[in-house]
């Protein structure tokens, strides 16, 4: 296109005006920026991509590009469009192969599960490691009909942002922090560390889910595991036995 003038040139459509050496260009420019996405997204978290892994993400993302520069813009050739998907292609197969064979390069591109509750209580490292918050775990565990933490014996967050849940069985459930959000009418009432507890009851404690029974009149302390200075009843829904706190 010139002066005003379209020609209609299979040359310049496949091929371009540009030097041929400039092919060297696209696989470089390709395999940087694939690299560089791949690393942003194992470093910025996986949440937020809906049922997929860094990796299938990432094609997606390469293929759009991809194959959406070649279509819009005239002077990007279809040649050079076509260059670029075969090579995110055989990127994406070949990281699959070298995590497939490596384990830590796995861990690394696709991630591993973090375990977000163990006994019925958080697990503070695995949330830390997965940048999963406490009232995404809360929201996960209502969607699927849990009423407290005593009913989880294990929740793992897996590489596609889904939860995998182990409930306990109905004879093993224990006492656990409620799961109701705070603004809900029948939100728990708050103990606040320091303040005497009301009566004899088992307490979970308002961050973490860690259980203990504390005495009418007993001082309540800072939780022993994580720290946080508020408890709530525990509730004991489902507890069939006589259940006895967790250990920290």
């Amino acid at each position: 296109m010139m002066d005003g003038t379209y020609t209609f040139d299979l040359e310049r459509i496949f091929i371009g005006n540009l030097p041929l050496l400039f092919f060297v260009e696209v696989v470089m420019r390709t395999t940087i920026l694939y690299m560089w996405t791949l690393f942003m997204l194992r470093v910025t978290g996986k949440r937020g991509m809906g049922e997929l892994t860094a990796l299938e993400l990432l094609i997606v993302i390469g293929l759009g590009s991809a194959v959406g520069d070649p279509m819009f813009y005239p002077d990007v050739p279809i040649l050079h469009g076509m260059a670029a998907i075969a090579l995110v292609v055989l990127l994406h197969h070949a990281t699959v192969m070298f995590t497939n064979r490596w384990p830590r390069a796995h861990d690394f591109v696709i991630g591993r599960p973090r375990q977000l509750v163990a006994d019925g209580r958080l697990d503070l490292k695995g949330m830390g490691e997965s940048q999963i918050s406490r009232e995404e775990i809360f929201t996960g565990l209502r969607q699927e009909r849990f009423r407290h933490l005593g009913q989880i014996r294990r929740l793992w967050a897996e590489p596609d942002g889904k939860f995998s849940i182990v409930p306990y069985g109905v004879d093993d459930v224990r006492p656990g922090l409620p799961l109701i959000p705070p603004d809900d009418v029948e939100a728990p009432v708050k103990h606040p560390a320091g303040e005497p507890a009301p009566e004899s009851h088992v307490f979970a404690c308002d961050y973490c889910g860690f259980i203990e029974v504390f005495a009418a009149g007993e001082v309540l302390p800072v939780c022993p595991r994580c720290k946080h200075d508020c408890w709530q009843y525990a509730s004991d829904e489902g507890v069939r036995s006589g259940p006895a706190p967790a250990a920290a």
